[in-house]
């Protein structure tokens, strides 16, 4: 509730909206076609953010949280816990045997996600089934 009632009582910019969903695209396509690293792109996005005023340095260096932080790095060490241990290429191998056709794998995987999801966080199952 009180995040609803800070974002309604800030004024939209709809001059932002254009650069933001811009970076957003460029972000997006540059990490899915492999032009650049993920976290690269993630992170040039970032930065184009702050520099072209869609956000204020203050926001940026507020959203980094340390809590927050740990927890990624957590998730990810333990990501690459069951990549390491083999249990990634038990459940890829588990949602091919389940799936029949590009639908039946799409609704494997959102299946798989979901379950997952419910046993460690959402960073770690990004990393599990992107590995």
């Amino acid at each position: 509730m009180a995040l609803w009632q800070t974002a309604t009582s800030r004024a939209p910019q709809p001059s932002k909206t254009f650069a933001a969903l811009g970076i957003l695209l460029c972000v997006t396509v540059s990490a899915f076609f492999g032009l650049v690293p993920a976290e690269v792109a993630a992170s040039a996005g970032a930065v184009l953010m702050v520099l072209t005023g869609v956000i204020t340095p203050r926001s940026a260096a507020r959203a980094l949280e340390p809590r927050v932080l740990a927890l990624l790095a957590g998730s990810i060490g333990l990501a690459a816990i069951v990549v390491e241990s083999g249990l990634a290429r038990l459940i890829a191998d588990a949602i091919a045997d389940l799936s029949t056709g590009t639908l039946g794998l799409a609704i494997v995987i959102a299946l798989a996600t979901t379950v997952l999801t419910n046993l460690v966080t959402n960073a770690a199952v990004t990393y599990i089934l992107l590995s």
